[in-house]
Formats: structure tokens, C-alpha cells, sequence
């Protein structure tokens, strides 16, 4: 069960994910793909998985600083290189 204030409960996405809206991938990405996904992946992806997250929370901030800039630089790259190997 969610609570209200963080509104509603989010769509099954093994049902609902052609249909998400972005607003529903970036909360998924956000503040349950983490949480619902240790464990249930090999701890290696899981890592890889957590930079891209990083980054996204990051990005959704309305303002960033030059060290948010190069942090949110630096977390794509991690990403991007641990799933091109």
C-alpha cells in the first residue's frame, strides 16, 4: 500500500508498459526499479542498473550546479560503459 501523499499506486509495468507516460517511467526508474529489483538481478547488472538511476534523479532536479552537471556526465558514462562491455 502507498501512501496518499505520494499519490497514486503505480500500473503493473509487466501489463502497462507500452502504455506508460513518461511520468510513470521516471517514477518507476526513480523510486521502485531499485528497491523492486535487488535481488531479483545479478548484483553485476544491478550496479550497472544504479548509475543510470543515479543520474535520472539527478536530471529531474530544476536546477544543477556544474558538479551536478559533471556527476550526471560521469554516471551516463558508468552506464554506458558497463553495458558496452
Amino acid at each position: 500500500m502507498i501512501p496518499t501523499y505520494l499519490g497514486r499506486s503505480p500500473r503493473n509495468i509487466i501489463h502497462h508498459h507500452n502504455g506508460y507516460k513518461a511520468e510513470e517511467w521516471a517514477a518507476w526508474i526513480t523510486m521502485y526499479s531499485l528497491p523492486l529489483l535487488k535481488g531479483r538481478m545479478p548484483k553485476k547488472h544491478y550496479e550497472g542498473w544504479a548509475y543510470f538511476v543515479k543520474a535520472v534523479c539527478l536530471c529531474q532536479k530544476s536546477t544543477l550546479t556544474d558538479e551536478e552537471l559533471n556527476n550526471i556526465q560521469l554516471l551516463f558514462r558508468l552506464f554506458y560503459n558497463y553495458y558496452e562491455m
